[in-house]
């Protein structure tokens, strides 16, 4: 039975490295051709471009993983079944689900694997990619930005994390700041507290200051001030 349960696998991986390679091939050519303007516009090394559209793969790869598992499967099947491959396992007395258990399985565990690389895989390769784009091709400064919301904001930048409860772009301003500052271990050592932080030439002024300096003591030293940059 592990004969056959490896028979089937191997020709179900064969078509699904078919698949995934062509998809992405495919993919790759497109998204060229749509860029070509940019590369013209902002010359680059080759290795910085090879590394920008590599950059792309794991979004291509898992935009396509559902639908190249599904074709690998009717086309594996199909396949064996059009050699009367099928007919003969069913003559040996294996039955349909005995045939289709391993790629049933195999489906799962892909399954998994797509959600988790879409959760944490898929977003790093995308802000790889904007940065070369931003950074190392149109030569420009990227900003540390918040995406999709204004409010409810949650950024990490080097050892700190930033909570803001509420950005006002128009206004330069921002309400209800935390700072968590850890050192190398991830240990928390500083919590930074602000009411509000009002836009100014000097850079951000923080009112109603509240800081937590944890250091190597167990109690916290606790320092407040009315304005702080």
């Amino acid at each position: 039975m592990k004969i056959i349960s490896r028979y089937v696998l191997k020709q179900f991986f064969t078509i699904v490295f078919f698949a995934i390679s062509a998809s992405i091939v495919l993919f790759l050519i497109v998204d060229i051709f749509e860029h070509t303007g940019l590369l013209l516009d902002y010359p680059a090394s080759v290795s910085i471009i090879l590394l920008y559209f590599a950059s792309k793969i794991p979004f291509m790869l898992f935009l396509s993983l559902p639908i190249t598992v599904m074709l690998a499967t009717l086309i594996s099947l199909g396949l064996m079944g059009k050699n009367l491959e099928l007919v003969a396992m069913r003559t040996c007395g294996i039955s349909h689900i005995s045939i289709i258990m391993p790629i049933l399985i195999v489906a799962f565990l892909i399954s998994i694997f797509a959600f988790f690389g879409s959760d944490y895989l898929v977003p790093k390769a995308n802000r790889l990619t904007e940065y070369l784009e931003i950074v190392k091709i149109k030569k420009k400064k990227q900003e540390l930005k918040p995406e999709y919301m204004l409010n409810k904001i949650w950024l990490k930048k080097g050892g700190s994390i930033y909570h803001l409860d509420r950005f006002l772009p128009n206004e330069e301003m921002i309400e209800g700041i935390t700072i968590y500052r850890f050192d190398t271990n991830f240990k928390l050592t500083k919590t930074i507290e602000a009411a509000y932080a009002v836009w100014t030439k000097k850079g951000w002024a923080f009112h109603n200051v509240t800081e937590k300096d944890f250091g190597s003591s167990s109690l916290a030293t606790v320092n407040k001030y009315d304005v702080k940059y």
